[in-house]
């Protein structure tokens, strides 16, 4: 298989014969009434020139949907076919994986072409069911499946994000700071990302279930059905878990005030103490004749004592005020 076409099958074959191995088998399939799935990287170059070889008769908007860089999870029906648009997780550990990947997809009764920028789990685990000889043997079969399987990714990268905000709920706010700013911030960076795509998914399969489409059976029907209502609690979730990063995020700030608010008391006191110590001394330190004391030996220490008084007595008038 060469670098633009991934993955190459035939639907409904068992292992020994699914895989369409040349161009000249993946073009004889896409022209076949037997369904056939081809996986193409649009980081490759020629994957206009491939669309408009072996799928010339698509619509050029929906060719240009398959190969843009940028795409929202959405649906749109096409002469008897649909583009789907799906957000995935994204399972390179260097990259955030709230930076979700996108499959697009073109079905219709004999073919199905998905692309792809990135490399997408869902993708790799649905290739490996048609090489076990397990693999879907119809167009709407293997939609529900391809939506499965993003939506079981989905849900495991969920419950990391739900782990790592209970972990910031236990997490003593007093201790290191910025890095617990740090981790929340990043959380609440991917519940956003994640509940911006997962939303607009629970729409598209919504519209999908409730579409006119010929090859999607009523179980089809009812799959995607039950996947827009897991969309709709992962989107639930997310809500949960921004509502309860927000809390942490109070939290923090409210014991960050807290620590200003007491180290300012600490230098006001300090203050309030040193500052009449500060005006005696400045007196007494003045370098003019008639200073008293200053022809006896003694004077210093009478005068450190007299400081030490003046400190005693105003930490006894602060403690009787309940200042300290």
């Amino acid at each position: 298989m060469d670098q633009l076409v991934q993955h190459a099958f035939r639907l409904g074959g068992n292992a020994a014969d699914a895989r369409l191995g040349d161009e000249a088998a993946m073009a004889e399939a896409l022209k076949s009434p037997e369904a056939a799935w081809v996986h193409l990287r649009v980081t490759e170059d020629g994957a206009a020139r491939w669309l408009a070889k072996h799928l010339d008769y698509l619509d050029h908007s929906i060719s240009d949907a398959l190969l843009a860089q940028a795409t929202r999870p959405r649906v749109r029906g096409s002469d008897g076919g649909a583009l789907v648009i799906l957000r995935g997780v994204n399972p390179n550990p260097e990259q955030e994986p709230n930076d979700m990947v996108s499959v697009r997809l073109w079905l219709d009764p004999a073919r199905i072409l998905s692309v792809s920028v990135r490399d997408l789990e869902a993708v790799s685990d649905m290739a490996e069911r048609f090489e076990k000889g397990v693999g879907p043997t119809r167009v709407g079969d293997f939609l529900c499946q391809m939506v499965d399987l993003i939506g079981v990714e989905i849900d495991e990268a969920l419950v990391r994000l739900d782990d790592e905000t209970s972990a910031l709920e236990e997490v003593d706010l007093e201790d290191d700071n910025l890095s617990v700013r740090a981790r929340i911030t990043s959380a609440r960076r991917t519940a956003v990302a994640f509940r911006r795509h997962i939303a607009a998914q629970r729409d598209a399969l919504t519209a999908l279930r409730n579409s006119d489409l010929d090859w999607l059976e009523q179980k089809d029907r009812n799959r995607l059905g039950e996947a827009a209502d897991r969309t709709t609690r992962m989107v639930e979730t997310l809500d949960e878990i921004r509502e309860r990063l927000h809390v942490i995020k109070d939290d923090l700030g409210s014991t960050q005030a807290e620590r200003l608010n007491r180290n300012l008391y600490v230098l006001s006191i300090i203050s309030v103490v040193f500052l009449p110590l500060g005006v005696v001394a400045g007196v007494f330190g003045v370098n003019l004749g008639g200073i008293p004391g200053a022809a006896w030996d003694g004077a210093f220490w009478v005068f450190c004592a007299i400081l030490f008084g003046m400190i005693a007595l105003q930490l006894v008038l602060l403690r009787l005020l309940r200042l300290i």
